[in-house]
């Protein structure tokens, strides 16, 4: 939660009743606790403050980009503070036995509907793994964009899903009812699974959506493809025709 404060001064103004000074403040909130106010956003920023204030007439008197609110320890925290806190972790928690609800019900269902489940072998920690920074060669110090916000994104969506958790959750009930899971590579499972065709390429994916083989012309949803081919290597499904 960074904050940007600005303190604008503006003329004095009179009244029947006494003189008053008024003063603008402009609050910045980000969505994320991290240091977004700094290098060049930060200057960049300050320098649109400024030029507001110019076209405005206004006087600057000061721009703070600092942290606030700041981490208060647990000691050191309001009897409503506690309470907002105590609040805030039971919604967390409702959400969390909600999610795993749901996991413990999916799992079941597919236990009592098939025999044996196949599923892609997923690096669930690699796909979600920070990405690594680029430094910039030109200027020493500062670095060039690596997508880390958009990842951000992706990455609270895996862990709200809870896939790991999910897994391992099907995992245990399919060895107590005696199914078999097949864990399956996961790498080209874009591919054509149309027989004998099986052409990979990123051309087979004109969107996220919709998979359409540039060799044979098979067309189909790219989830559903994804999950016969997944099916085709477990050796539980039969290629398509």
């Amino acid at each position: 939660m960074y904050t940007a404060l600005v303190s604008v001064a503006r003329e004095a103004r009179r009244f029947s009743g006494g003189v008053y000074d008024l003063g603008l403040h402009v609050v910045w909130c980000s969505k994320y606790r991290r240091p977004v106010l700094s290098g060049r956003v930060a200057q960049r920023l300050e320098e649109l403050i400024r030029s507001k204030a110019d076209e405005r007439g206004w006087q600057v008197i000061a721009v703070d980009l600092s942290a606030f609110p700041t981490r208060v320890k647990a000691q050191n925290r309001t009897r409503k503070h506690r309470a907002a806190q105590a609040r805030v972790n039971g919604f967390h928690a409702k959400v969390r036995r909600q999610r795993v609800d749901h996991h413990h019900k999916a799992a079941l269902d597919l236990i009592r509907s098939f025999d044996a489940i196949a599923h892609e072998r997923l690096n669930i920690a690699g796909m979600t793994k920070k990405s690594a920074p680029r430094p910039d060669p030109e200027r020493q110090g500062a670095f060039l964009p690596n997508g880390a916000a958009a990842k951000a994104g992706l990455d609270k969506s895996i862990h709200e899903a809870g896939w790991g958790v999910f897994l391992g959750i099907l995992a245990r009930k399919a060895e107590s009812a005696g199914r078999g899971l097949v864990p399956v590579d996961p790498r080209n499972t874009s591919r054509c699974p149309r027989v004998p065709c099986g052409h990979t390429g990123a051309d087979n994916r004109p969107t996220q959506e919709k998979l359409r083989c540039v060799r044979c012309g098979y067309t189909e949803h790219a989830d559903r493809a994804g999950a016969v081919d997944v099916g085709i290597r477990a050796g539980l499904v039969l290629p398509v025709a």
